[in-house]
């Protein structure tokens, strides 16, 4: 039987530094399990906030593990867009 996974590698510009320390929060809040819009217990993804070649900041998502899930990352980006407007961001 086949052994379906999946690996992803993707790169999210934090334009602000209120972006990423908005970024580091709720990725440490969904670590810490105190996330309340998280459909999985722990992100089914690593985090990092790394400097670009440029001035910009940027939030590298992965998973080397191959049991990463798209959707937290999905849910993750859309968590810190809405943290992000409701903190004029």
């Amino acid at each position: 039987m086949a052994d379906y996974f999946t690996q992803f590698s993707c790169s999210l510009p934090l334009t602000t530094d209120e972006m990423a320390a908005a970024a580091e929060e709720i990725y440490a809040e969904w670590c810490e399990g105190t996330l309340v819009d998280a459909e999985s217990e722990l992100p089914q993804f690593e985090m990092s906030i790394e400097d670009g070649e440029t001035a910009e900041r940027f939030a590298w998502i992965r998973d080397d593990g191959g049991q990463g899930s798209p959707n937290d990352v999905i849910l993750f980006v859309q968590l810190i867009a809405e943290r992000a407007a409701t903190q004029g961001r």
